[in-house]
């Protein structure tokens, strides 16, 4: 029997003992496939996306980190019903093996996870699509125009409405009617008696009739779905083709969306899984003490702590561990102080059988920014490092906070709006200086600037969306600022 045929036999087996714990995930496909194909589909994010050189870009990097030995991608996985799943070819059996344990955990996530619900299960045949779209647009223009604009959009793409409710967004002309009717509504307001005794008050006064026009105003409310805003509402007389772009990278970034939110979880909840399932099969002796030995390699590896930054395999798992061993009542084995998020000592009683502690419940519930918050441990914060440092002027980093409530909201707040600046439109920022210039405010909290070299570089490219100027207020050394882009200058003044 060859390799490959191990391990499409292999795959039977997996899934039965991944139901028997009690995972739930679609109908999954695997495919062996050469590394370039799996560097390919890596770059894209997804088998067939539309062409783009930053796609070229990404691969040339994570090939490059392949062929020195520097890092690798076992496995990519597709959020579909049915799921698609893709395995290195030259992986060893065990390593495959330990893939479909994976790949399952994060298939049973998409399923259930409710940030998941709801994203294109069919985004392998929309992505499609959309690239054969994109091949006629060149045809129509050039492929140069088509690259150009491209550009422009990629740029803002994570700057799009991320509730899930109002995916689905209005029409110019449906946006209009709505604006029309919230400026009827506030008129109301104004006209509605502030007593019960009003009418008595105006007893003998000659009513006059005010007719208040009625106003459109763009947006009339704040708006952070730039995307659609300038699909809809930019003076720069799009064609058909840039508004179809605007909106198709607009839906595929809403199908990414979750995964974003979700990172740390569903990649811990993918690493907790591997293991029971690797260790449910030596246990049934369907896994050999030399194939353990070098599952126990590969997986150490998987979730080895990284020294500037979070691993989200290393993290989610030790977690989902903690969040297990509360529900079933298991003492820390250190005899570590069990606390809540918010640093109150917790009663290891309420804990058992709580559905809060359920780990299926949290998987279902949760997404990143809370589950840190909520489930992140005293004693993993001090495990691996996870204080507030400040680079000082000697270039040494000194550790400035080890509070863990604080700690817990820090990181909870950086995993807001997946760590970037939120950027939204006022209300009537569409016509500002009433030349339908583009007027953008940074929503600043908590000392945190943007920097102002990448905004300088963005306004580049709203002005190219835009077609007029476009302006940014936000604070450098607490102080407002406004940076403005005219198509030829950048300024920026105090206001």
């Amino acid at each position: 029997m060859t390799e490959r045929e191990k391990f499409y036999r292999a795959i039977d087996n997996i899934e039965d003992v991944a139901r028997n714990f009690g995972l739930d995930f679609f109908t999954t496909h695997f495919k062996l496939v050469p590394a370039t194909k799996m560097y390919e589909f890596g770059a894209y994010g997804i088998p067939g996306r539309f062409s783009h050189w930053t796609f070229g870009k990404n691969y040339w990097m994570m090939k490059t980190m392949y062929d020195y030995g520097l890092s690798k991608i076992y496995e990519l996985v597709i959020n579909a019903n049915p799921s698609l799943a893709y395995c290195m070819e030259t992986n060893a059996l065990v390593a495959n093996m330990t893939v479909v344990g994976h790949v399952l955990g994060h298939t049973d996530f998409f399923k259930n996870n409710i940030w998941f619900e709801h994203t294109d299960r069919q985004m392998p045949d929309t992505v499609t699509v959309h690239a054969e779209r994109m091949r006629e647009f060149t045809k129509e223009t050039s492929e140069d125009e088509v690259e150009d604009w491209q550009d422009h959009v990629l740029a803002i793409q994570m700057h799009f409405c991320t509730t899930p409710a109002e995916f689905n967004r209005s029409t110019a002309q449906e946006y209009v009617k709505q604006s029309r009717e919230e400026s009827k509504n506030k008129q109301k307001i104004k006209q509605t008696p502030t007593t019960p005794y009003d009418d008595i008050w105006d007893l003998g006064k000659v009513k006059e009739e005010k007719v208040e026009e009625v106003k459109v105003t763009i947006p009339y409310e704040e708006e952070s779905d730039l995307l659609w805003l300038i699909s809809e509402f930019s003076p720069n007389n799009l064609a058909d083709w840039q508004k179809d772009i605007l909106l198709m990278v607009r839906n595929e970034q809403q199908y990414f969306l979750p995964q974003i939110q979700t990172k740390l979880m569903n990649e811990g909840w993918a690493a907790y899984w591997h293991h029971k399932i690797m260790q449910k099969l030596l246990d049934m002796d369907k896994l050999s003490q030399d194939d353990w030995i070098r599952f126990a390699k590969m997986h150490a590896g998987v979730i080895a702590a990284h020294r500037n930054n979070l691993n989200p395999y290393n993290v989610g798992m030790k977690i989902f561990e903690d969040i297990d061993r509360k529900h079933k009542g298991i003492p820390h084995p250190e005899g570590a102080v069990e606390k809540n998020w918010l640093g109150e000592e917790l009663d290891p009683k309420e804990t058992i059988g709580n559905p809060k502690y359920d780990i299926f419940q949290v998987r279902r519930d949760y997404n990143d920014k809370w589950f840190m918050r909520d489930f992140l441990p005293d004693y993993l914060i001090e495990e691996l490092g996870l204080y507030q440092y400040e680079l000082q002027d000697d270039g040494k980093w000194v550790i400035t906070e080890k509070d863990p409530e604080k700690i817990r909201f820090t990181i909870a707040e950086q995993l807001t709006n997946f760590g970037r600046p939120v950027i939204y439109v006022p209300v009537d920022g569409v016509d500002y200086n009433q030349k339908r210039e583009l007027y953008l405010k940074h929503a600043y909290q908590n000392d945190r600037e943007i920097k102002i070299d990448f905004a300088q570089k963005a306004l580049q490219h709203v002005y190219a969306l835009w077609g007029r100027p476009v302006h940014l207020e936000t604070v450098l050394n607490k102080k407002k600022i406004l940076l403005t882009y005219d198509g030829k200058t950048q300024s920026s003044k105090s206001i």
